[in-house]
């Protein structure tokens, strides 16, 4: 469900098909002769990547924002340095609009969030891969966040290479997410996202593909716990109208 605030009169609140009635819809909104602002916070992170790419290279708005809302903290701890984020964790696939066929040699950029199961899954699920690279989330207010994130994903990466070298990123910043993608993934490889943190870094994930059309994105669809964060840090509003295609 993807709720859609037009102007003052106009609200909203529809289900439909990412792949064909989202674009339908941005049509019938006349989204290439507006200002459109997404909120990060009320999507879920397929519909962010999906709706990224129809507003960057499809119906294009006049100009394109989007808002992140960073909470105070998490609700759902359990113990010391465990977080319980998701009710469920699916079958891992393609998100819409960015499957690619399987190929040899791939390298896995990963972004990680508290929950190391997740990474584990998409180790098991993806085939070929050569290299791995992993991204933690660096919130700029909060730093013991990072320690838990890589606590909960050590075991895992440990396992796939002493000499992993982990890669960090501010938790609240699609840009900086581009900027290090750009700069980490080679430009030759079959790289594959796999956007297991915050919001922020799902959107910089889809632009990031939509420059590079080899670029595959998978992701586990979780389902998130109703109750998950508490109070609001800040919120960061991003003009990405630079990403369009034009």
């Amino acid at each position: 469900m993807i709720p859609v605030f037009s102007n003052k009169i106009k609200t909203y609140d529809i289900t439909l098909d990412l792949c064909v009635g989202l674009p339908r819809l941005l049509r019938q909104l006349n989204v290439g002769s507006k200002n459109v602002l997404v909120d990060l916070s009320s999507l879920d992170h397929v519909s962010i990547m999906t709706l990224t790419k129809q507003l960057l290279t499809q119906i294009t708005p006049r100009s394109f924002f989007a808002a992140y809302i960073r909470p105070v903290g998490y609700i759902h701890q359990k113990g010391t340095v465990g977080y319980g984020l998701s009710e469920k964790i699916q079958a891992i696939s393609a998100v819409p609009g960015f499957a690619r066929r399987e190929r040899d040699q791939q390298t896995l950029c990963a972004f990680l969030g508290f929950e190391g199961i997740r990474l584990k899954g998409v180790l098991e699920t993806v085939q070929n891969i050569e290299k791995l690279l992993p991204i933690v989330a660096f919130p700029s207010g909060s730093p013991q966040w990072y320690n838990v994130t890589i606590w909960n994903n050590m075991d895992m990466l440990q396992n796939e290479a002493k000499d992993l070298a982990i890669n960090k990123c501010i938790s609240e910043s699609v840009f900086e997410a581009v900027y290090l993608l750009r700069k980490i993934v080679p430009q030759e490889d079959n790289a594959v996202l796999a956007p297991l943190g915050t919001r922020a870094h799902s959107m910089a994930c889809a632009i990031y593909a939509c420059e590079h059309q080899s670029c595959r994105i998978v992701y586990d669809f979780a389902v998130e716990s109703d109750e998950r964060a508490i109070g609001i840090s800040h919120i960061k509003v991003y003009h990405l109208s630079s990403f369009i295609k034009n």
